[in-house]
């Protein structure tokens, strides 16, 4: 019996397992149509995203549900601000506008509508509702405030700077407010501006007449036809005509305080309908005009109303 010292070599079968493997494998790479295979982790993944989204609607929807039925978020508390200096009354009807019923939820409170509820009072002239905590609101609101009281069909009306009636004018207003009588006839609504260019104009007047060194204004009277006179407080009533070329008007007027101070002893009135042609009427003329008309019996001497004078 020989012994062989080298070891033996195992050779493998050209037909086992391995063999059968590689030449499969080799075979797809040099296909002409090499076999697609679909990433198997890509699928888990993408059916993964699939199962959390689903899973995050569902749980958003019990939190939603949640949070609009729990008592967490009850109101409780409303905090209306803006509202002193407010007549009774109007307090009262203003927090009742701001009213949600105790324990409304706080995600279903109606706070657009109740923004404009608010805004529809004619003393507001604007309002903003915010949450405040989980169980209050918060409602702050902007007055009007009255500039002017309008005499309008024999009713008197507090006015604020945009020409809208608030309210019936009140004892204190009627005496520390500027006055405006309208002779026009029109339909007023509490919080709707009132439809005349005059009125507004006549408010621009009172504003910027302090600034001027000329006497105050007692009473703006507004005609049927729209035009403004100014009855001023030393006398003098300044025909202003259509409200048009105000600022041309007030510097005039202030131009003529400003030369003679004193000029309401001398003048009854003062023509500024046509800027470029104004006019004014003397007392003298308005005193001796009816003494003229008794003295001379002819017509074209009895004109009545005195002469006008081009400054």
């Amino acid at each position: 019996m020989s012994h062989n010292p080298e070891p033996s070599i195992r050779r493998k079968s050209p037909n086992s397992f391995h063999a059968l493997r590689i030449a499969s494998r080799n075979a797809r790479r040099t296909a002409k149509h090499p076999v697609k295979r679909r990433s198997q982790q890509a699928s888990v993944r993408h059916k993964r995203a699939i199962i959390l989204m689903v899973m995050a609607g569902a749980v958003g929807v019990e939190l939603a549900i949640a949070a609009l039925t729990s008592p967490l978020f009850g109101i409780d508390r409303i905090l209306v601000r803006g509202t002193d200096q407010l007549p009774a009354q109007e307090l009262i009807t203003t927090q009742r506008a701001a009213w949600v019923p105790p324990g409304s939820n706080l995600f279903r409170a109606p706070v657009q509508p109740m923004e404009q509820h608010l805004q529809a009072l004619p003393w507001i002239r604007s309002a903003r509702v915010q949450w405040k905590s989980s169980h209050s609101l918060a409602v702050h609101v902007t007055q009007r405030v009255p500039v002017v009281v309008a005499t309008i069909g024999g009713t008197q009306y507090e006015v604020d700077e945009n020409g809208v009636p608030m309210r019936i004018a009140r004892p204190e207003a009627l005496e520390g407010l500027q006055k405006i009588e309208i002779e026009q006839e029109m339909v007023v609504r509490l919080g709707s501006p009132i439809n005349s260019e005059a009125v507004r104009t006549a408010i621009l007047v009172y504003r910027d007449a302090p600034r001027q060194p000329m006497a105050g204004i007692a009473k703006i009277i507004i005609d049927p036809a729209g035009n403004m006179c100014l009855n001023m407080l030393d006398g003098i009533q300044v025909k202003f005509g259509r409200p048009d070329d105000i600022q041309a008007k007030m510097k005039f007027l202030s131009r003529v305080y400003e030369l003679e101070p004193n000029v309401g002893s001398r003048i009854a009135a003062i023509n500024l309908s046509v800027p470029k042609q104004p006019a004014c009427t003397l007392k003298t003329d308005v005193t001796q005009a009816p003494a003229v008309s008794r003295t001379e019996s002819q017509p074209k001497q009895t004109d009545g109303a005195g002469s006008e004078i081009a400054m």
